[in-house]
């Protein structure tokens, strides 16, 4: 039997992990740590906060609704952080359309692997 020879070992520098603080997502990250230490892997958490979410949110009373949303979504993150512990790993948040938000981060942070897992949403 034949047998396919590999020229590369298989590299995982950054593996990107989008999360919507849901159950779901949660368990991609604690998913994804034992691969970061195999491959000793930079883990990137991207929150990504989209316009129509604070809009919907917004009332003629509460203008600086806008200003709530990073410092909770900054909190839910700081939590995600405690379970990336002694894993390398940087912490984002974005505002705006999520395709756009993870696509930038894959082009400037060379994102080798993309791991979601989150709730099923209607509409996006």
């Amino acid at each position: 039997m034949a047998q396919l020879a590999v020229s590369e070992a298989v590299t995982l520098k950054n593996i990107l992990v989008a999360t919507d603080f849901s159950v779901a997502s949660a368990s991609a990250l604690a998913y994804v740590i034992p691969i970061a230490r195999e491959y000793h892997s930079v883990v990137h958490v991207l929150h990504i906060v989209r316009p129509s979410e604070i809009d919907l949110a917004l009332t003629e009373d509460e203008d600086d609704i806008s200003q709530e949303i990073p410092v909770d979504a900054q909190h839910q993150l700081t939590l995600l952080e405690g379970l990336l512990d002694t894993v390398p790993h940087k912490i984002w948040t974005r505002e705006g359309n999520i395709a756009t938000a993870v696509r930038d981060l894959v082009d400037s942070e060379h994102i080798d692997l993309i791991v979601v897992r989150g709730k099923r949403r209607i509409g996006f």
